[in-house]
């Protein structure tokens, strides 16, 4: 397959088919062509070749053929139709398409109108002979069928986008297609654009593969916008090409255009929009521009409203009202909030000057990107200026003028930056400084102190606006009041930049002059004080300095004085000269340092007035030289020789100064901080002088120091100078206390001379460890434990102690511990171990006194530091009796190398509260009682326990164990549990039900027992009515059991072990001796019934256990753990009977009580037909029915979910049994028992649990069938060995005793006697149960069964019996199936088998039709066939069909047939694939091979031949089957064409013309005759239709003057035939198309116009025939009588002959062909030629023109003469 070249968009395209067939493939047969994706003209398409449709339409114009085909057809290019529909193009064949022949055929579609490329074609044959589907070849190249060229790839992208510039364009391309060389690509919408140099050819750019395929120059056409560049090679299909060409881009901005590409000349590719580079790659997309962009503002203060003023000009025209906005960016830095107005949310106003701007005056406003949009809501001219403002609320910051910048959306454009200028009228300039920084020279307190001031401002601080700075934080320098500074400059002060920076050094000791700043050359005195200084030293003085000149240079730019404020601590100064933004300025003042040591001021600003600046921080200058700081002590430092007790002791004290003290009398003080007068005096006997020691001797101080303990001071007094820096010591002879106290951790010192302080008062460091002043050693933190207060039993003491100050280990100090008597541990300075977890320097070991109870510990290793806690841990074996707890002391001590062990401190009681661990306390144990709560399964169950002790419990060291709870459900790990005391009320019953946990419950409390006994609402009022009337001494239940009673006491989390059923609790709190504390938890109890469980109690003190007890339990249901269950649980019924009232028995006994309020439910009644509400419940006579009723309520409620619930009204005797009785109706409909379950709600809670019955009374156990199905064994009418095969199974027995029968049902049409008839099985239980007859009832189509044994549930029975099948075909009918008898079903719907197996399905044709293909004479004709039945037939039967006569196909025993079934191509095997025929009796028999499917139509196709002659349908024809059985009946035989062996024939044919016709008459002597129309009447008749598309030929019609057509017109009544034929006037053929299907039987009558014979002839010999879709030979048409023969021209007249001058014509009038006429001419003149007779010739015309011509003169005299006389005959 393949296409013609032109592939273009929605373009005819001619296809091209050529097709060789492997096999020949008879007429009928079809050819499909898939895949045609995309033919945008589907329907019935003219095609040419050997291949036709019926046509519906006339041929369309032929395309050129070169055709390859020996067929006639196909050479003759007849006109056929295919059909095109879902992409696929069908032909049915007209003739035989012989094996191994090329044939081809050619159809006009349209392509579709979008690229695409050529689909995947397949072929494929169906019909009689079918082929699978088989993939087409294709042409190459463009020649792919439906391969429609397009452009894979269009882009076009510039790389210049501003104005008037050259702008070089990229092409990108690709096709699908090949471009042939010579096309032409055409680039269109390249409106506005220029050539370079403004010429008409434009260069064209290509490199790599692109090279040589493009030509080098285009043809530009600038008023269409468009550029030609010609191909120069081929271009290939999917492959990129590329190329470039420069323009001038226009001189204004504008948006990009659409750009298209086409192909044109020798390839044609439809036109498509180019795709576009993105954003300014976009092709002739320019830049609109703002040429002028100005702003501006009217003030720089900061928080004030603020006028920001723009000019604006536009390079271009921007339209109003099209969405414009023009947005203004960058303008950050203010606090003005937009509000809702017409622009938003967030609007500000647009003013517009005096006239009304392009703007809409509300504007889009974003503070926080400081971003104005603009509306533009009129045409902003182009080159015009516009001026507009907004006001703005300055920041209140300092700002350098942000970045503007202003663009237009909606056209091209790339931000713009706006102008500003550069002062401080530019916008959004905010006042402030940019650095500020202050540094000093003096850090020494009451000192002159010079400080230095530089500063950068964003703005110009003009003198002009009375511009005052202000420096503010100067706190704490003591210059007075309110007075005037000088302000110092500096040499270079006169500079824009002057700047003094921090690194410089910094001189301490000469203070009170301004630094100046001056000659570098000078020396650093000079550079200090001047050029006057005479090398004075200058001291500190309190007075303020104000020297003769204190500033040797003054600054240009502020004032020479400032005001200073103490109070504020504020200096003011102005400005006198205009600084310029971001310049540094340095200024410097002197201040006098304040009397007390401090860091630099942290908070220092400066800030403008006048030209107004906000408050800005001054950056302090590092170290020392930060402003304000004050120097003090550089070193200080206290310690002491010894902590003994009574002991002399020495407190030594180091001093240094950051700055020297070098006057004498100079006191320096130590000063006690936070200490009490008490502690103070403690440490000398009296207040007064105190010795004085020195270690080393230092002149400067003298050999006394004042205590004066009132005022906690001790006071040293200089006597010479300090050095700077130095480290002085001083040492002070004290006594130490007897007993143990503290250090004193908090000292000061001050220096001062006559009340003037020189060094600030400062904290002293204090010594480390046992050095701290005034320490004198002891133990603060003692304590003495033991682990078991069991007799007897090795018991673990725990010591722990705390010393006050750090013990010397290695042997220096001992511990001694007294008091541990009642030991049974022997000994008497023997070693006594120490635990591994002692303390290290403990040696472990100890000494040990048994009798004195005494042990001593030595420090063997390290050093004990103060406050680090000295553990002992050692074991003595308590005494055989109890005992209280003894009194125990330590006290240690230290060696002394002289005396040996000597105190260290005072001897020191352990007090200890730790109850049974106070050491050496020996104690006992009991318990009392448990119960429980509840004794329901799953159930909430509060635990109660109550145990006292003979003694006081510690707490947070007694833990009780419970152990033996088994069969609970509580899982968790632990449980809250409330221990306390339970108070006792007079009168009171207290029990676990009446208490409700811990008192004040807080989160965690354990539950209390539910409340809640019953459902609110059971659905029967009367039950709800008396469950919740029933009053607390009706439930049997004690005044005390409403939960009003509580534990005061604590809550624990207890540890509990679901496996073990133990819960170990920890008491908290401490219990006293005469108490008894009880114990509450809450458990979930098992799901499993249980007794109660021995449950016992143990406990341990201090991980010390004491002895299990078990401890008594409540009785009944309050025994711990008792979890009642259904002793017998069982459940009846009184009938199967399906629809019925049925009494259901109940059952029950309980291991337990069952408790009032209690319910029971019993669920699985689901599909009972009762509706909901109350039931009347039964007490049965039984052993105790009167029990039952005082237990149980007498009424149930009935739910829609299948439940009965009855209730408890009263407590129940353990071990009785009840029975219980209500009545429900049976489901319609059977079913096995439904499984009932029991359980209680309500006070007593049962798990669910399924109840017993025996299979006999199951309850709701409902007679019917679970399965039942009936079939059968033939499906053959009339068939008297039927057999039926039944199966079923129940839902419960039936019962012979009732007797109990099965009915089936519905067994219409089935011929057999009523009475009994035998039933057979293979199985012997059916027998059993059912006997060997059943009974036939056949009024009513029905089988009855009788159980003789009682028949089973759940077990399936089968049997079988014969009937005979009716003798005509019908559908298996519905049969059913019941039990009666006293086990009574409903009726259930039998499973009737499938297929033939369905029950009295009976088998016969439902389709049974017989057609034709083709009425033409000697053809090849397609019987078809189309059979369908009721039921299969089976393999090996026979159909045989009779009364096929009429046919030329002989006897054939293998007659080949083809098979197809309707949407079942997989079943062609069903049948033989040849049949027996007979030719004379027209019989065929088809064998089957498989069993056919039911009601599936076969469709069989069989090829005989027609005769040559024509003939009319065959008779009656009849159909039957063997196998199962169809008797021979009349099969639907098709009318028309169809009808079998009907060929077809002309019964008439008559071709005349007008009689006038057979004379003509000539107009002149030259021109023969003329050109007549001779309408030719054409009249026939067919013996059968005519199909569409046939042709209808008439040939012989010789001698017409009309030329050769292939429109020639025709009209025919009935109007069957085209309107147009085909005219051959070679051989004078006719050839005219079928347009719709004739009618057999029916006269036709048609004319058409031929040019008459333009010369004699007798009437030709015509015959007709047709052919195509119908075939008849052809048939002689007579001539007609007379005149009226087609095309006959007897006679024919010449015109009178032209008489020539000079002459005579005999004779003068017309003559008839062959006449002659004679010609003489007068005296004078002679013939030419010589011949003087004409001849009237066939055509009209003369044989001869003959002229007189003159004869010629001589000289000879001619001689007179009589003229002769020339006869002429007339003929």
């Amino acid at each position: 397959i393949g296409q013609s070249p032109v592939n273009a968009m929605a373009l005819r395209n001619v296809i091209t088919v050529t097709v060789a067939p492997r096999a020949s493939l008879p007429p009928g047969n079809r050819i499909v062509i898939t895949g045609l994706e995309g033919s945008s003209n589907p329907g019935r398409v003219g095609s040419w070749g050997n291949f036709s449709a019926p046509p519906d339409d006339d041929c369309p114009d032929r395309p050129p053929l070169n055709t390859i085909c020996r067929m006639p057809a196909c050479l003759a290019l007849m006109c056929t139709y295919l059909q095109l529909e879902d992409a696929t193009a069908t032909w049915v064949l007209t003739s035989t398409m012989e094996a191994d022949e090329l044939y081809v055929i050619q159809f006009f579609i349209t392509n579709p109108a979008a690229r695409q490329e050529s689909p995947s074609i397949s072929i494929q044959v169906l019909g009689s002979v079918q082929s699978t589907r088989q993939e087409m070849g294709k042409g190459s190249g463009n020649q792919a069928p439906l391969l429609v060229a397009g452009f894979t790839t269009a882009y076009i992208e510039q790389d210049s986008f501003y104005a008037s510039t050259n702008n070089t364009f990229s092409i990108s391309i690709a096709t699908n297609a090949i471009l042939w060389r010579g096309s032409e690509i055409q680039i269109s919408g390249l409106l506005g654009m220029r050539p370079l140099n403004n010429r008409t050819r434009v260069s064209v750019v290509s490199s790599g593969d692109s090279m040589g395929v493009f030509s080098t120059e285009g043809e530009w056409d600038g008023v269409l916008g468009q550029l030609r560049v010609g191909l120069t090679a081929d271009v290939e299909a999917r492959q990129n090409y590329s190329f470039s060409f420069a323009l001038t881009n226009p001189p204004v901005g504008q948006f990009s255009q659409d750009v298209s590409i086409l192909v044109d000349n020798r390839t044609v590719v439809s036109e498509v929009a180019m795709s576009k580079g993105p954003i300014w790659t976009a092709p002739m997309l320019v830049l609109f521009e703002f040429s002028t962009a100005f702003a501006s503002q009217n003030t720089t203060k900061p928080g004030e409203m603020n006028t920001l003023f723009f000019s604006l000009i536009s390079r271009e025209h921007l339209l109003g009202s099209t969405g414009i906005e023009v947005i203004v960016s960058g303008l950050t830095g203010t606090e003005t909030e937009g509000t809702p107005g017409p622009c938003g949310d967030s609007c500000i106003s647009v003013v517009s000057g005096c006239t009304s701007g392009p703007f809409r005056r509300s504007a889009a406003w974003n503070r926080t990107t400081g971003t104005l949009r603009m509306l533009l809501v009129r045409d902003l001219v182009a080159s015009e200026p516009v001026g507009f403002s907004i006001d703005v609320q300055n920041g209140r910051t300092g700002q350098v003028s942000p970045e503007v910048s202003i663009i237009a959306t909606g056209v091209p454009m790339e931000p713009r930056s706006v102008s500003v200028p550069d002062n401080n009228r530019a916008p959004l300039l905010i006042a402030g400084f940019r650095s500020a920084t202050i540094a000093q020279d003096s850090p020494y307190a009451t000192t002159l102190n010079q400080l230095t001031v530089s500063f950068s401002s964003l703005v110009s601080l003009t003198a002009a606006a009375g511009t005052k700075l202000t420096i503010s934080g100067l706190v704490g320098f003591e210059t007075r009041g309110t007075q005037q500074l000088d302000l110092c400059g500096s040499a270079n002060s006169t500079l824009e930049n002057s700047t003094r920076g921090f690194n410089e050094p910094i001189l301490y000791g000469h203070q009170g002059f301004c630094v100046i700043e001056t000659d570098p050359n000078a020396t650093l005195s000079q550079q200090l004080y001047g050029e006057g200084y005479d090398g004075f030293e200058y001291t500190a003085t309190t007075a303020p300095f104000n020297p003769v000149s204190s500033c040797q240079y003054f600054s240009n730019f502020v004032s020479r004085t400032a005001e200073w404020n103490q109070n504020a601590g504020e200096l003011v100064f102005s400005i006198v000269r205009d600084t310029v933004p971001d310049e540094t300025y340095t200024f410097s003042f002197t201040l006098l340092n304040g009397v007390a040591a401090r860091g630099g001021l942290p908070n220092i600003t400066i800030e403008s007035r006048g030209v107004f600046l906000p408050q800005h921080d001054v950056i302090s200058a590092p170290g020392v030289a930060a402003p304000g700081l004050v120097a003090g002590w550089q070193q200080r430092s206290i310690g002491q020789l010894t902590h003994v007790a009574g002991a002399s002791n020495v407190i030594s004290i180091t001093i240094a100064a950051d700055a020297a003290l070098e006057q004498d009398r100079i006191n320096i003080t130590l000063y006690f901080v936070d200490v009490d007068a008490a502690d103070i005096e403690i440490i000398s006997a009296a207040s007064g002088e105190v010795g004085y020691f020195n270690l080393e001797p230092t002149p400067e101080f003298g050999s006394r120091a004042t205590w004066v303990p009132q005022e906690a001071y001790i006071l040293f007094q200089l006597v010479g100078g300090m050095e700077m820096e130095r480290q002085y010591v001083i040492d002070i002879l004290i006594d130490n206390p007897i007993t143990g106290r503290d250090g004193f951790a908090n000292f000061g010192i001050v220096a001062s001379h006559f009340g003037r302080i020189l060094l600030p008062f400062a904290p002293i460091d204090v010594a480390p460890r046992n050095q701290v002043p005034f320490l004198v050693a002891n133990f603060v933190n003692m304590d003495i434990r033991q682990t078991t207060f069991a007799a007897g039993g090795y018991n673990t003491m725990h010591l722990s102690l705390v010393s006050r100050s750090t013990l010397d280990g290695y042997f220096l100090t001992k511990i001694t511990v007294s008091g541990l008597t009642g030991s049974a541990t022997q000994g008497y300075n023997d070693v006594l171990p120490l635990s591994r977890n002692s303390h290290p320097t403990l040696g472990g070991y100890g000494r040990w006194f048994q009798a004195e109870g005494i042990l001593v510990l030595t420090l063997f290793d390290e050093d004990i530091p103060a406050d680090e806690l000295i553990y002992a841990q050692f074991d003595l074996l308590n005494g055989p009796d109890f005992q209280a707890a003894r009194n125990v002391s330590v006290q240690a001590e230290y060696l002394d190398w002289l005396e040996g062990y000597v105190p260290l401190g005072a001897v020191q009681r352990i007090e200890t509260n730790h109850g049974y661990y106070d050491p050496l306390l020996i104690l006992g144990f009991q318990t009392a009682y448990i119960e429980q709560t509840s004794s329901s399964a799953n159930d909430i169950n509060p635990i109660l326990v109550n145990i006292s002790t003979g003694v006081g419990m510690p707490p947070s060291q007694f833990h009780i164990t419970i152990s033996g709870l088994f069969g609970t459900a509580t899982d968790e790990p632990t449980l809250p549990v409330a221990v306390g005391v339970l108070p006792q009320t007079d009168g009171a019953v207290i029990n676990s039900e009446s208490v409700s946990g811990l008192c004040g419950a807080v989160s965690g409390t354990p539950a209390p027992p539910s409340t809640q006994d019953v459902l609110t609402n059971t659905g029967c009022a009367d039950l709800d009515s008396i469950i919740n009337g029933i009053t607390a001494t009706q439930a049997d239940t004690s005044p005390g059991s409403s939960g009003e009673h509580c534990i005061e006491g604590e809550l624990v989390n207890a540890r509990w072990n679901q496996t073990a059923g133990t819960l170990e609790v920890d008491v908290t709190e401490r219990w006293s001796a005469s108490q008894s504390y009880t114990i509450y938890f809450v458990l979930v109890n098992g799901v499993i019934a249980q007794p109660a469980q021995d449950i016992q109690v143990s406990a341990s003190v201090n991980g010390t256990d004491i002895a299990a007890v078990s401890p008594q339990t409540g009785i009944n249901n309050s025994a711990p753990l008792l979890i009642i269950g259904w002793a017998m649980r069982e459940v009846a019924q009184s009938t199967f009977n399906s629809g019925v009232e049925n009494s259901i028995t109940v059952s029950l006994s309980f291991s337990g009580q069952i408790l009032p309020r209690t319910i029971i439910r019993l669920s699985g009644f689901e599909n009972a037909q009762d509706a909901p509400g109350c039931k009347q419940v039964e007490f049965p006579n039984h052993a105790f029915p009167g029990e039952a009723a005082r237990v149980f309520t007498d009424v149930a409620s009935w739910t829609s979910s299948g439940e009965i619930l009855i209730g408890v009204k009263e407590r129940s005797v353990v071990g009785t049994d009840f029975v219980l009785l209500f009545r429900l109706t049976n489901p319609v409909l059977g079913q096995y028992p439904s499984g009932v379950e029991v359980k209680t709600e309500g006070r007593l809670q049962l798990a669910a649990i399924e109840m017993t019955s025996s299979d006999i009374s199951a309850a709701l156990s409902v007679a019917g069938f679970d399965a039942a199905s009936i079939e059968q064994s033939t499906a053959a009418a009339g068939s008297n060995n039927n057999t039926l095969s039944v199966s079923f199974s129940l839902f419960v027995p039936l019962l012979a005793a009732l007797p109990s029968r099965i009915t089936i049902q519905g067994l219409s049409g089935a011929v057999a006697g009523s009475g009994a008839i035998p039933l057979r099985s293979t199985t012997s239980d059916f027998h059993t149960s059912f006997g060997n007859e059943g009974i036939w009832d056949a009024a009513n189509g029905a089988l009855v069964l009788t159980v003789v044994r009682d028949a089973v549930a759940q077990h399936v029975y089968s049997f079988s019996f014969q009937i005979q099948n009716p003798p005509s075909g019908q559908a298996s009918p519905a049969i059913s199936i019941r039990s009666t008898g006293g086990v009574d079903s409903t009726s259930y719907p039998m499973g009737t088998g499938d297929g033939n197996a369905a029950v009295l399905l009976v088998n016969e044709f439902l389709v049974k039709n017989v057609g034709q293909s083709t009425v033409s004479q000697s053809a090849v004709n397609t019987l078809v066939v189309t059979l369908s039945t009721r039921a299969s037939l089976l393999a090996g039967s026979v159909v045989t069909i009779s009364g096929l006569v009429g046919s030329d196909t002989r006897d054939n025993s293998s007659l080949p047939i083809s098979v197809n079934v309707a949407a079942n191509q997989g079943a062609l095997s069903h049948f033989s694939s040849v049949a027996d025929w007979t030719q004379a009796t027209g019989a065929m028999k088809i064998r089957v091979n498989e069993d056919t499917i039911p009601d599936s139509q076969y469709v069989f196709e069989v090829h005989m031949q027609n005769p040559a002659n024509a003939q009319g349908p065959v008779g009656a024809v009849s159909i039957s089957a063997s196998g199962v059985t169809i008797s021979a009946s009349s099969m639907v035989v098709a009318g028309g064409n169809d009808a079998p062996f009907l060929v077809a024939g002309f019964n008439y044919a008559r071709l005349h013309q007008a009689a006038e016709l057979a004379t003509a008459y000539a107009n002149d002597a030259l021109g023969g005759l003329p050109a007549v129309d001779n309408t030719l009447m054409f009249e026939f008749e067919t013996s059968a239709v005519l199909v569409t598309d046939t042709e209808l030929v008439l040939t012989g019609l010789v001698g017409s003057g009309t030329p050769s057509t292939n429109s020639l017109a025709i009209s025919c009544a009935p109007d069957h035939l085209s309107n147009t034929a085909q005219w051959s006037q070679s051989d004078g053929s006719l050839t005219m198309t079928v347009s719709a299907d004739t009618s057999a039987n029916t006269r036709y009558q048609c004319s058409f116009t031929l040019v008459h014979p333009s010369t004699m002839q007798e009437h030709p010999s015509v015959t007709l025939s047709a052919q195509g879709e119908t075939v008849i030979s052809p048939l002689a048409v007579l001539p007609e009588q007379g005149n009226t023969s087609a095309l006959a021209l007897t006679s024919v007249w010449c015109s009178p002959y032209p008489r020539p001058s000079n002459a005579t014509v005999v004779p003068g009038d017309r003559v008839l062909s062959a006449g002659a006429v004679a010609v003489s001419c007068d005296q004078g003149f002679e013939l030419s030629p010589a011949n003087n007779t004409a001849v009237c010739l066939p055509d009209g015309t003369w044989s001869l023109l003959i002229d007189c011509a003159a004869v010629p003169v001589t000289t000879t005299p001619m001689p007179t003469t009589t003229p002769s006389t020339t006869n002429v005959t007339r003929r």
